[in-house]
């Protein structure tokens, strides 16, 4: 599954729910391989997360800007097992 297109289609749905002064801010790491994960399972998780920041920075009228950021980061540790590259 290619991260960058869930992030684009999750920025698509929310830019039409965001109110005035909300702005969407892509900055994606072009260099990310596809990963091995359920589409579905991750659209949802992340339209979860990016629909609560919305919610955070639509607020009171207020606006702000919501960053849709990806990163390869390496030797990185999750639990006690060390990766050579993770996704962030």
């Amino acid at each position: 599954t290619n991260i960058h297109e869930i992030l684009e289609r999750v920025r698509l749905l929310l830019e039409s729910e965001a109110p005035p002064g909300v702005a969407f801010v892509r900055d994606y790491d072009p260099s990310l391989p596809s990963l091995p994960v359920d589409r579905d399972q991750m659209l949802q998780a992340v339209l979860n997360i990016a629909r609560n920041a919305l919610q955070a920075v639509g607020r009171g009228g207020r606006g702000g800007r919501i960053v849709l950021r990806t990163r390869a980061l390496t030797n990185w540790i999750i639990g006690n097992q060390r990766h050579k590259v993770v996704a962030n």
